[in-house]
């Protein structure tokens, strides 16, 4: 029987083990594995990813699936708490989504939206580069990550631990139509790389932003080795948002 293998992974909880590194060094075409900004935005709200501000709200429909079946469907809210500083920087703790249970650190860097988990060492992503930007781009590392594997030749799962390289590529898309109503803006579409073998893996998540305006959509697969639509286990789709200046 053919080996065949698919890796379980919570959407976000990845970033609880992620520590981050690297960008493809255009001038050799090595990948150098390691990302960084110049500077934090000092306008938070506007020319943005996300916009930051104390208050600022998104409320999602979530529906858990499996085999292409929803298993459960509730509600969730990504809330910005407050504004801190971090190293002489502009910073905000965000309450990410229930499957995410801690508070983030996020901002608006000259590269994109940075985020960092507070109790993981700040670890840091780059959650969403700018179009203008290369694609598909580098956005962190995931080191010691505890996954599941299903192992049909054993016909069970096993707990492992596994290192990867996130790569994430870009697309514009227009008239995307969620529960909030129709919206352009950028697809972040995210797949992994195992460190040590270079197996390539399919979409991890798939992440929806409109600018100035913040997240819409967030579509979280379990890997596999090819792209299976019955994979999608996790979608999250915006009903409301509210945001302040």
């Amino acid at each position: 029987m053919k080996k065949i293998f698919h890796i379980v992974i919570a959407f976000f909880s990845l970033l609880l083990f992620q520590s981050c590194s690297d960008i493809i060094n255009s001038d050799d075409n090595i990948k150098k594995y390691d990302i960084h900004y110049n500077y934090v935005l000092s306008d938070q709200t506007k020319s943005v990813i996300m916009p930051l501000h104390e208050g600022n709200n998104w409320i999602f429909n979530v529906k858990e699936l499996k085999n292409g079946n929803i298993e459960k469907e509730y509600f969730d809210t990504i809330r910005v708490i407050n504004k801190i500083i971090l190293n002489n920087e502009t910073w905000f703790e965000v309450k990410w989504t229930n499957s995410y249970s801690n508070t983030l650190y996020m901002t608006n860097t000259d590269i994109g939206l940075w985020m960092k988990c507070n109790i993981c060492d700040n670890k840091s992503t780059l959650e969403a580069q700018y179009p203008s930007k290369s694609s598909p781009y580098f956005a962190c590392k995931y080191d010691d990550m505890k996954t599941i594997i299903y192992n049909d030749s054993l016909d069970e799962y096993e707990l492992l631990t596994f290192e990867f390289y996130r790569w994430t590529n870009i697309e514009n898309f227009t008239n995307g139509t969620i529960l909030a109503g129709s919206f352009n803006g950028l697809k972040f579409s995210s797949n992994m790389e195992d460190k040590n073998t270079n197996v390539q893996f399919s979409l991890s998540y798939i992440s929806y932003f409109v600018p100035d305006l913040g997240p819409i959509k967030f579509d979280n697969y379990i890997l596999g080795t090819k792209f299976e639509p019955s994979n999608l286990n996790l979608s999250y789709e915006l009903i409301s948002y509210k945001l302040y200046e």
